[in-house]
This record gives C-alpha cells, structure tokens and sequence, in this order.
C-alpha cells in the first residue's frame, strides 16, 4: 500500500490493464460486498481509471504456469510497468543528451553528478528526467491540470507538483 500511495498521481492520469485469471474480478464492480476490507479496496480502486481483463485458466498460459510455481518465484517473474514508464524512456529515444548520459552512467554510476539511471530511467537528484523528444512533457502537464486528484488548481500549483517528480 505504501508504494500506492507514492505512485497514485502517475497512476491516476493513466490507465491500467490488470490482466488475472480469476472470473470474479471481472465482475467487481457488480459483486455485493460483505467485508470492510472489500468496501475499503474497491473504494481506493475506484480512483483509477482501469479495466480488468479476464482469460481462462486453460487458456492463459502464463498465469497458468505462475500459479504451478512457489510464492518466491512468483515475485521474481512479476513486475508491473505503467504506460507513462514506457513513455519516458522512449522520450530518450532521439534526445542525444540523454544518450550520452545513458551511456555514461552504464558504464560509471559516478560519472554523472546528480544523476542515476535505474531500470532504464534517468534521474536528475532524484527526479525523473524526461527527454525532449516527442509531447510527453505536454502531455504530462495536460495530466497533472486534469487530474482527479488535485487537477485545476492553477499554473503554479500544477508546475510545482510537476516539478517535484520530473525534470
């Protein structure tokens, strides 16, 4: 929950794929709910804008094979990466600076001051840096104005918020 928390603004101007073999996701919007729990989780899902997509068992190999394996080995083969992850490391794409430091840092994490690179994102004294290439700084202010959780607060509120997670 705690790692929610940190990501729910990236998370709430994007759309999420949960992809399971289990039917009864499909239908929890319509499901009656008993526990506290499952009225607390729905309500904290319900800020996102998500869809769940549900295939069989039988036909769904990869979940299938997941669900042979041990609860260790599960975490090692899961991994999650949003959209606008995607977006930011092709932002680097034709932005020749950003090559230059991916490159640096590859081969010397000390090269760069102020700067790391981690799983292929680049970070300017722990922000993420996004590249010049393409509209994704646009997009994000776009985004950030729009958003349910705090949209429409101003310009220098919004490029305040922008700033403290990217450069």
């Amino acid at each position: 929950m705690e790692a929610l928390k940190k990501w729910k603004h990236c998370l709430a101007s994007s759309s999420v794929i949960i992809r399971t073999d289990q039917q009864s996701l499909k239908y929890i919007h319509e499901q009656r709910l008993v526990d506290g729990i499952q009225h607390k989780l729905l309500i904290k899902l319900l800020g996102f804008n998500y869809v769940v997509e549900y295939k069989k068992g039988k036909e769904n190999k990869a979940a299938d094979a997941l669900s042979r394996v041990s609860h260790a080995e599960l975490l090692a083969l899961s991994c999650v990466v949003p959209v606008w992850i995607e977006r930011v490391t092709t932002s680097y794409s034709e932005d020749t600076k950003c090559q230059d430091f991916i490159a640096k840092l590859s081969l010397d994490k000390a090269v760069v001051p102020s700067m790391t690179l981690q799983n292929g994102i680049l970070r300017y004294k722990g922000r993420i840096l996004i590249g010049q290439s393409g509209n994704l700084k646009s997009q994000l202010l776009t985004s950030f104005h729009q958003s349910a959780l705090g949209g429409h607060s101003g310009e220098r509120a919004t490029y305040k918020r922008l700033k403290s997670i990217f450069y």
